[in-house]
Protein backbone atom coordinates (compact mmCIF):
# COMPACT_ATOMS: atom_id res chain seq x y z
CA UNK A 1 0.00 0.00 0.00
CA UNK A 2 1.19 3.05 -0.69
CA UNK A 3 0.07 6.53 2.00
CA UNK A 4 -0.09 10.16 0.45
CA UNK A 5 -1.34 12.28 3.06
CA UNK A 6 -0.82 16.56 2.80
CA UNK A 7 1.54 16.17 -0.02
CA UNK A 8 3.13 19.29 -0.87
CA UNK A 9 5.52 20.10 -3.93
CA UNK A 10 7.02 24.13 -5.03
CA UNK A 11 9.22 24.57 -7.24
CA UNK A 12 10.36 28.62 -5.95
CA UNK A 13 7.46 30.28 -5.77
CA UNK A 14 5.41 27.80 -7.90
CA UNK A 15 3.05 25.44 -6.00
CA UNK A 16 2.79 21.97 -7.96
CA UNK A 17 1.05 20.03 -5.66
CA UNK A 18 -1.06 22.08 -2.80
CA UNK A 19 -2.30 19.01 0.23
CA UNK A 20 -2.60 16.25 -1.93
CA UNK A 21 -4.18 12.94 0.04
CA UNK A 22 -4.43 9.86 -1.68
CA UNK A 23 -4.14 5.72 -1.16
CA UNK A 24 -2.83 3.06 -3.45
CA UNK A 25 -3.77 -0.56 -2.49
CA UNK A 26 -2.39 -4.11 -3.92
CA UNK A 27 -4.23 -5.86 -6.43
CA UNK A 28 -6.09 -2.73 -7.44
CA UNK A 29 -5.52 -0.63 -11.01
CA UNK A 30 -5.23 2.81 -10.88
CA UNK A 31 -5.21 5.88 -13.46
CA UNK A 32 -4.34 9.56 -12.75
CA UNK A 33 -5.72 11.51 -15.31
CA UNK A 34 -4.94 15.38 -16.28
CA UNK A 35 -3.85 18.25 -18.04
CA UNK A 36 -0.32 18.90 -19.10
CA UNK A 37 1.47 20.26 -16.32
CA UNK A 38 -1.09 19.12 -13.75
CA UNK A 39 1.45 17.49 -11.60
CA UNK A 40 1.07 13.79 -12.27
CA UNK A 41 5.33 13.14 -13.08
CA UNK A 42 6.01 15.64 -10.07
CA UNK A 43 3.25 13.58 -7.54
CA UNK A 44 5.40 10.52 -9.10
CA UNK A 45 8.41 11.74 -8.50
CA UNK A 46 7.73 12.44 -4.61
CA UNK A 47 6.65 9.16 -4.45
CA UNK A 48 9.74 7.29 -5.92
CA UNK A 49 11.90 9.69 -3.41
CA UNK A 50 13.43 12.04 -6.73
CA UNK A 51 11.84 14.90 -5.53
CA UNK A 52 11.83 16.19 -1.90
CA UNK A 53 8.68 17.41 -0.85
CA UNK A 54 6.35 18.22 2.47
CA UNK A 55 3.92 16.05 4.28
CA UNK A 56 4.38 12.12 3.87
CA UNK A 57 4.45 9.27 2.08
CA UNK A 58 3.61 5.67 3.73
CA UNK A 59 4.75 2.82 1.57
CA UNK A 60 4.34 -0.93 2.96
CA UNK A 61 7.52 -2.26 3.71
CA UNK A 62 7.32 -5.11 1.16
CA UNK A 63 6.18 -3.37 -1.46
CA UNK A 64 8.28 -2.90 -4.45
CA UNK A 65 8.00 0.07 -6.71
CA UNK A 66 9.53 0.80 -9.95
CA UNK A 67 9.06 4.00 -12.58
CA UNK A 68 8.50 3.74 -16.25
CA UNK A 69 8.85 6.74 -18.08
CA UNK A 70 6.48 7.46 -21.27
CA UNK A 71 9.39 8.66 -23.48
CA UNK A 72 13.52 7.83 -23.57
CA UNK A 73 13.14 4.18 -23.19
CA UNK A 74 16.11 2.44 -23.92
CA UNK A 75 14.32 -0.11 -26.61
CA UNK A 76 11.88 2.41 -28.05
CA UNK A 77 10.77 -0.11 -31.03
CA UNK A 78 9.11 -1.70 -27.41
CA UNK A 79 6.10 -0.66 -25.10
CA UNK A 80 5.53 0.19 -21.92
CA UNK A 81 3.73 -2.86 -20.86
CA UNK A 82 6.55 -4.59 -23.10
CA UNK A 83 9.43 -3.34 -20.48
CA UNK A 84 7.40 -4.12 -17.94
CA UNK A 85 6.79 -7.97 -18.84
Amino acid sequence: MIEVNDLHKSFGKVKVLNGIHLEYHPGKIYGLVGENGAGKTTLFNCIMGIYDYTGSITKSKTLKTGYLSASNFFYSQITGLEHLE
